[in-house]
Parts: C-alpha cells; sequence; structure tokens
C-alpha cells in the first residue's frame, strides 16, 4: 500500500527552509540546420541540372556538326556526279592508246608462257673488265709508239738535214749567194761553218715545229 506525499503530515517550521524545484519544458526549434540541409539539397540538384544542361548542348553541337558533314559530302559527290555527266574527269582523246599489240604481242601474258634464262651478271661483268682492260692496254701500245716515234724524230731530222746541206747543189748556191764566206780554194772559212751552223739550226727548228704543229 503506497502513500501520496501530499498526505504526510509537514510541520510549520520547516516550510521556509524547504527548497523548491520548478521544472519547466522548452522546445528548442533548431532552424539552422534545417536552413543548411535545405541549402545543401539546393546546390546538389543544381550541379545536377549544370551537367544534364551541359551534355544537353554538346550533343546539339555534335549534331549540328554531323548535318554539316553530311551536307559536305552530299555537296561533294554531287559535284563529283555533275563532272562525270559533263565529261570533265574522261582522259582526252591523245591520252587514249589505240592500239593495243603492245599487250597481243607480249609473249609474257601467254599461258604457257616459261621465261629464258637470266643472263649472267658475272660473266658480263668480266666481259666489261676484258674490254677495258684491252683498250687500257691498246692505249698503252699506242703511247709507246707514239713515244718511239718521237726519240727517232730528232736523229732522223738531223740526217736529212746534214744530207740537204751537203748536196752539190747546195753547196754552189751557198758559194753564189754568199761568196765571202769561202777561201780561194773553195772551203769554207769561220765566218761560213758559223752562217751554216746557224742555218742548220734554223731549219731543224722549223721542220720540227710543222711537224708538231700538223700533227696535234
Amino acid at each position: 500500500m503506497t502513500s501520496n506525499l501530499d498526505d504526510l503530515p509537514v510541520s510549520n517550521q520547516t516550510d521556509q527552509n524547504n527548497i523548491t524545484l520548478q521544472t519547466s519544458e522548452k522546445n528548442t526549434v533548431i532552424e539552422g540546420s534545417i536552413n543548411n540541409i535545405q541549402q545543401q539539397r539546393e546546390n546538389d540538384l543544381k550541379q545536377n541540372i549544370a551537367p544534364s544542361t551541359g551534355q544537353q548542348g554538346v550533343n546539339n553541337n555534335g549534331n549540328n556538326n554531323g548535318n554539316n558533314n553530311n551536307n559536305n559530302i552530299n555537296d561533294f559527290v554531287t559535284s563529283i556526279q555533275s563532272a562525270v555527266s559533263s565529261g570533265s574527269l574522261s582522259l582526252p582523246s591523245r591520252d587514249i592508246p589505240q592500239t593495243q599489240t603492245h599487250i597481243t604481242q607480249d609473249d609474257e601474258i601467254k599461258q604457257n608462257f616459261i621465261p629464258g634464262d637470266n643472263d649472267d651478271y658475272i660473266d658480263e661483268y668480266r666481259s666489261k673488265h676484258d674490254i677495258i682492260n684491252n683498250y687500257m692496254k691498246k692505249q698503252e701500245n699506242n703511247n709507246k709508239t707514239d713515244d718511239f716515234y718521237n726519240k727517232l724524230q730528232t736523229p732522223i731530222l738531223m740526217s736529212v738535214l746534214y744530207f740537204i746541206f751537203q748536196l752539190p747543189v747546195v753547196k754552189k748556191l751557198f758559194l753564189k749567194l754568199f761568196p765571202a764566206f769561202y777561201h780561194k780554194d773553195g772551203n769554207l772559212n769561220l765566218t761560213g761553218f758559223i752562217v751554216n751552223s746557224v742555218l742548220f739550226s734554223i731549219s731543224y727548228y722549223i721542220i720540227n715545229y710543222s711537224i708538231d704543229y700538223f700533227s696535234i
């Protein structure tokens, strides 16, 4: 059996010393938190809407570019077709071969064609090398012959000139033209020998120069 506290006897002396506890309930409204949550949700919605809008713009640009490319291709095909129909792309008649003999007479297009033996490049190299060697040998022989003739040229000319100057006809002509170069007995004096030697050397020089000039 329980008893109520109010039913208990209370003395008057203790009324002044009793401590009274008073409690009151207060409802705290969290307005800041709710506002922050709403603001965050609005920001999230804006971020989700922005990419979708950008993607739509990209898709629209892509569609526009695709349409432009298709239009360019169609224009190009149309221009080619018009050029073909007008004959602008056909070859001129001067560039079209009139005969086909170079094709029909080609043995390699025959079905049973058997290619011939390939040329031996080693033998060809040897033959070319032999031709070059023979040419070099011939040139060497010609040079030797020319050298031999050049060596014989001087003594032959000297002997021919000496023979001419010793002829009686030449001596009589020289005596007739230059009598002062002879003694009374008909022999040459010192001045006559000098003049005769100078004429001999001049004659040799003229003949040798003429041979070299005409042999070039």
